[in-house]
């Protein structure tokens, strides 16, 4: 992983609390930490140990303002100081949103042990669950229509979840999803992972002076452009829509297609599965409708009915809805009858649920 800062290396030793750690290597990076898989041996028995992630703070910087120096301490120079403190925050704050959504929540967040302050930055420790992310997934297994239903519908309910205690995650992603089978299941076990880029839907965070990531091919528009007066439960619903573009079409969407409406337009007359989805799929307008969530698990589920009764499939069967004549809106905002099928009948019953009117100054921008 080459991004400009030294990694602790294989077999590194990192002592936290009273528990000495073994790096076992990188498994992960973003903007303002790296995650290791890492080792320490149990306090008993000592033929054993446990595996656990470690995030370590160390936000990114061009010009390597911020540097890991020859003790393994992090450093920075004097002008960084406050760029750092405001990646410190963020990184507090979504240890924090963390901790709060597993006291309420706990099957729907993933773990957290502790954390500490060492070498100058903060680290925090996680059990390693043995799952796998969605991004990793995609890549590794044939996705169908039906296991992408699944995964959607879970991925609903834990964006709801995460609303209904108060926050917003702003970093929906494939690799910021991780699926955990569950034995003896056809179901999977989905989670949100990385709280970095989390805010508290109040306006504390807006005055608080966060970090907020960009993600090309998931951040909503009002996300890629830093217009934090529009952040809201809208744009995760945003990212939860990328992200079924992205499981349908294999690829993710550009920059140029987040942030402008003709070029969005464009990719989805330009991807033949595709090719009937409503522009207004993948945006949005604030306020969004608070249960927008739960709306989207229930579109879904008839869809997922129809996938398992054979009326969808990845080449294009038609879905037999009885309603062959209910018009099919075009990008242009137009209708138009057509059948959707295969993949379309997935996106556009979901886009249903976030078509919103884009009006004013925001969007011209879009």
């Amino acid at each position: 992983m080459e991004d400009g800062r030294q990694y602790l290396g294989s077999g590194s030793r990192l002592t936290l609390g009273n528990t000495e750690y073994r790096i076992i290597n990188a498994v992960g990076s973003g903007s303002n930490a790296i995650v290791y898989k890492a080792v320490y041996q149990d306090g008993v028995e000592k033929q054993y140990c446990h595996y656990v992630l470690i995030k370590e703070l160390f936000p990114r910087h061009q010009d390597r303002g911020i540097y890991r120096g020859s003790n393994g301490r992090i450093c920075r120079r004097p002008e960084q100081e406050e760029y750092f403190r405001m990646h410190e925050r963020s990184f507090r704050t979504g240890n924090e949103i963390h901790l709060s959504c597993l006291a309420a929540h706990p099957e729907a967040a993933a773990g957290n042990i502790n954390s500490w302050y060492m070498n100058g930055t903060i680290y925090t420790v996680y059990p390693f669950d043995g799952g796998i992310t969605l991004e990793q997934y995609r890549n590794r297994e044939h996705t169908g229509l039906h296991e992408i239903c699944l995964f959607m519908e879970e991925l609903a309910d834990v964006v709801k979840i995460f609303h209904d205690t108060g926050f917003l995650h702003l970093d929906i992603s494939p690799d910021n999803i991780l699926i955990i089978p569950m034995p003896g299941k056809t179901k999977y076990r989905l989670l949100l992972i990385d709280y970095n880029c989390a805010w508290k839907i109040s306006a504390e965070s807006r005055d608080n002076g966060l970090y907020t990531g960009k993600k090309e091919g998931y951040s909503a528009p009002e996300v890629m452009l830093g217009r934090t007066e529009y952040f809201g439960r809208a744009s995760d619903l945003y990212s939860v829509c990328a992200v079924l573009f992205y499981l349908l079409t294999g690829r993710k969407l550009t920059r140029s297609e987040q942030t402008n409406r003709k070029e969005l337009n464009r990719a989805l007359d330009n991807c033949p599965c595709l090719e009937n989805i409503p522009v207004t799929a993948f945006m949005k307008n604030v306020p969004c409708n608070a249960t927008a969530a739960t709306d989207c698990r229930q579109r879904l589920r008839p869809v997922h009915q129809q996938v398992q009764a054979g009326g969808v499939c990845a080449g294009g069967v038609p879905l037999d809805d009885g309603n062959h004549d209910r018009p099919a809106r075009a990008g242009n905002g137009h209708y138009r009858r057509t059948g959707r099928t295969g993949g379309n009948a997935v996106m556009a019953r979901l886009g249903d649920v976030f078509e919103r009117q884009i009006t004013g100054e925001w969007g011209s921008e879009c």
